[in-house]
């Protein structure tokens, strides 16, 4: 069955490559579909992330969320889960601000993205602003304050600005 599944990725990405995203998206499904079944959670994540950035380039952003939420189910068995669980609720909450227009939809995950990145760094101990994660941290912060002026939420958005400037 995972060799099936991992066939069926190929698959979609194959035709994504051609950008023949509708029968990309069906073979992704498939393989998301026997990667639950069979609980390949890391093999979940990377299909689900892939079917999801094609679901995306099609305009079919609500079917990108649920494949992102697929990829959040994968994140648990992986080395760097806090790292790509964040990158995943960043995606989602960019498609909410920039595509659907949710802006608190958005705020929230974009929120939750930053708590876990900032935990991460904690745990990391790490000091150097230069470092990827603090990069990651000032792109959330200011995203953030794009969906709070988006959401006509200006002095949450003013603050986030002024956290991106120091």
């Amino acid at each position: 069955c995972a060799d099936v599944a991992n066939t069926y990725h190929h698959l979609g990405k194959t035709y994504s490559g051609m950008s023949q995203n509708e029968k990309a998206l069906i073979f992704y499904g498939e393989s998301v579909r026997i990667n639950k079944k069979i609980g390949e959670k890391n093999a979940l994540y990377t299909v689900a992330l892939d079917m999801a950035q094609c679901a995306t380039s099609c305009s079919h952003f609500q079917l990108a969320i649920d494949c992102y939420n697929d990829c959040l189910q994968g994140t648990e068995s992986l080395d760097n889960k806090g790292t790509s669980a964040a990158l995943v609720l960043q995606r989602m909450g960019e498609i909410q601000m920039n595509k659907l227009h949710k802006y608190a939809d958005a705020t929230k995950l974009l929120l939750d993205a930053l708590e876990i990145l900032r935990a991460v760094e904690d745990e990391d101990n790490v000091e150097d602003e230069d470092n990827d994660e603090n990069q990651n941290i000032m792109s959330l912060v200011l995203l953030i304050a794009q969906a709070f002026a988006s959401a006509k939420d200006y002095e949450n958005s003013l603050d986030y600005y002024e956290e991106h400037i120091e």
